[in-house]
Parts: structure tokens; C-alpha cells; sequence
């Protein structure tokens, strides 16, 4: 009659035995988790923006783990490569959740609308991605690991006016896509001969555009769009429209996500870029890679955003290391890296990687010897 009874008392001594062991240990990983350093992660994670946010969002933990051994906090938002949305982020990373370090923002109008807040609030960002010159007079507290676009338009500028005398450019009305267009511009012999038009990011059809160009009788066409959705339908209108233009256009085309939607209809496009993630990594580099991908899988976007998002990390993490100032750190220091070594320059913008000419060739693209 009382076994059960018995059985219920040892059950419970058993459980609270089981938690006057587990539960120190319980309260011990939480305080270690608590005592973490965050890092906010502000990125695009859905709409078209999301190739290149998730890239880099997978890049970052994958170097917390390799590099850092997970010791930090990733708090990951979704700004949705919209401005607005990264300002609210921004605020919510400086004012409320007390955030000191900020990564990510691969899209440049997040990282220019977001910037005057961090700058505000003392919140040191380092951008993984963001490529728009105006970046570079974001503040002292913003940095970035991918070289200011400006470098790029100006390699663009001396090829395609070398190769014709009148031209057109046609720019997406985006922070990127307009400063871009203005850095080409400024950069082209004074008497060149240029159409320019701007689009809205949210133009369903391109072909009214394309048929007012092409009645100018351009003989190259520069196309400066945000993402590899946009530049793809851009490019097949072209097509479609029978107009045997030669194309240009900058980083986006060597995307996987790119040459997948544009196919055959991209062969010949010539762009602006940077190196590809095997032709600048070392062999480490080359191998912590090939262990990227084992654990990720392909990159959706452009291979080089590996190296641009794993240098912020690294960036970071040896500042933070040093027990110096961290802002004052990565003004002076150096970095050795998977593609060698790197320093930011007086504006915060990455020294030491350089753009490249590519074109695509049977779906591939290949560089341009200069």
C-alpha cells in the first residue's frame, strides 16, 4: 500500500538532487552567455537585397566560430536594405539594447541613413559590403571593408571612354546606384559625349526607357542598378529590344544569383568588380574558404563578399584583442588576413585591395588584362 508512495519520495529526491547539480551549471552558462560582448548585425535578410545579406550574415558567424571561437554575441536584425528600417535598427542596437559594435549594412543607403546615429551614439560599425563613396565622410566611428566604388568608376570610366565616343548610362535612384553614376561622370574626359537616364527601383517594365535610349544611337550602354534582380531584367529587355549595344555594369554581374537569371543574355557584358575570392586569397585563405562553403554552401551573391565580410570580423576581433581603444586601434593597426595584409585608411575606408575588369564569357567571367 505504500510502495508508491515510497517510489514518489525517492523520484522526488532524485529530481532535486539532479537540480541542485544542473542548476549552478544552468545559471553559469547563462551569466557566461550574459558577459558575451554583442556585436549587432544589421543585414537584408528577405526581399531582393537578401543574396549579398545572407552572405553576409553567414560570413560573420562563420568567422565568430572560426576565428573567435562563437565568444561573441551575433544579434542579427533584418533592415531590409531599407533606410528607414536600418535608422530604427540603429537606434534600437545604440539606445535601447546598448550595442558598441555594429557589422554588416552591405547596402549603402542602410549604412549612409543609420550612420549619423551610430556616429551619435559613439557605436563603432564596420561595413562589410557597402561600396558608395559618400561612406567615406560617414564619420570616425565608420569603417568599412570594401574599397569606396569611387576606385571602381574610375576604372570603368577610362575603358569605356576609350572604347566610344558616345555612350549611355542608365542609374538606379538609389544612394549606391546615384553616387556611383556621379563618380563615373566626374571621372570621364571633359568632352565626352553621354545619355544619362535614372530609374526608380520600383519600375515594373524597362522598355520605354530602353527604346528612348537606344533611339540616341549609343554605342555602349552603362547600366548601375542595386541589385542582381534588377540588372538581370534590365539586360534581358536590352535583349529583347534587338539592340546589339555593348553593356557594362558594376560588381553585380559576376554574381552566381546574376548570371543565373540573365543566362546566355549576358555574354559580352563587360563590369567593374574586385578580385574574385581565389585569385586574392592565400592558401589559408583558400582553405578556410573551402571550410565555408563545406558548412554554408555556395554563395548566393559575389564570391568576394567571403574576404570583404571576414575582414570586418577579423578587424574587430584583433582590436578588441589589443585591450587599446578600439577606434583608435583600427586607425593605426594592421591586419593580416586571408588575402594578406590591410589597414583602414583617415576616412575608415579598407587600403589594400584593388578593382579588376571582367567580362562574361560562356556564362563565366573572366578578367581583362590591363
Amino acid at each position: 500500500m505504500h510502495r508508491p508512495r515510497l517510489n514518489a519520495e525517492r523520484r522526488t529526491s532524485t529530481v532535486f538532487v539532479l537540480l541542485l547539480v544542473l542548476l549552478p551549471s544552468s545559471f553559469a552558462l547563462a551569466r557566461a552567455e550574459q558577459e558575451k560582448i554583442t556585436i549587432g548585425v544589421s543585414v537584408p535578410l528577405t526581399g531582393a537585397a537578401a543574396t549579398y545579406g545572407t552572405d553576409v550574415k553567414n560570413v560573420l558567424l562563420f568567422a565568430n566560430s572560426f576565428l573567435a571561437k562563437g565568444n561573441y554575441r551575433l544579434q542579427v536584425e533584418d533592415d531590409h536594405c531599407d533606410s528607414k528600417e536600418a535608422a530604427a535598427i540603429a537606434h534600437k542596437f545604440a539606445n535601447i539594447d546598448k550595442v558598441k559594435y555594429v557589422l554588416g549594412l552591405p547596402c549603402s543607403n542602410t549604412m549612409l541613413a543609420s550612420a549619423p546615429i551610430y556616429e551619435a551614439a559613439k557605436v563603432l560599425v564596420i561595413g562589410s559590403y557597402a561600396a558608395a563613396p559618400h561612406i567615406s565622410l560617414s564619420g570616425d566611428y565608420i569603417f568599412r571593408t570594401r574599397p569606396s566604388s569611387a576606385e571602381g568608376a574610375a576604372l570603368l570610366a577610362q575603358h569605356v571612354s576609350e572604347q566610344h565616343k558616345t555612350f549611355a548610362i542608365l542609374a538606379e535612384q538609389t544612394e549606391y546606384g546615384q553616387d556611383m553614376k556621379q563618380a563615373f561622370i566626374q571621372r570621364l574626359p571633359p568632352d565626352t559625349d553621354i545619355v544619362v537616364e535614372d530609374f526608380l527601383s520600383s519600375l515594373p517594365d524597362y522598355r520605354t526607357l530602353i527604346f528612348r535610349i537606344k533611339a540616341k544611337a549609343v554605342s555602349g550602354l552603362v547600366i548601375l542598378s542595386q541589385t542582381e534582380q534588377t540588372l538581370a531584367a534590365l539586360v534581358r529587355q536590352v535583349r529583347e529590344a534587338n539592340w546589339p549595344v555593348q553593356l557594362y555594369g558594376a560588381y553585380h554581374p559576376g554574381s552566381s544569383t546574376f548570371l543565373a537569371l540573365a543566362g546566355k543574355e549576358a555574354e559580352g557584358l563587360i563590369f567593374v568588380t574586385l578580385p574574385s575570392a581565389r585569385s586574392i586569397l592565400n592558401e589559408e585563405g583558400k582553405s578556410v574558404f573551402d571550410n565555408y562553403l563545406k558548412t554554408f554552401g555556395p554563395m548566393n551573391s559575389n564570391d568576394y563578399t567571403f574576404f570583404t565580410a571576414f575582414a570586418s570580423f577579423a578587424a574587430l576581433h584583433q582590436a578588441l584583442q589589443s585591450g587599446e581603444d578600439v577606434k583608435a586601434y583600427l586607425y593605426r593597426a594592421k591586419f593580416p588576413c586571408l588575402f594578406g595584409e590591410f589597414s583602414f585608411d583617415q576616412n575608415g575606408d579598407i587600403a589594400g585591395i584593388r578593382h579588376v575588369l571582367k567580362r562574361i564569357s560562356q556564362g563565366k567571367a573572366e578578367v581583362i588584362e590591363q
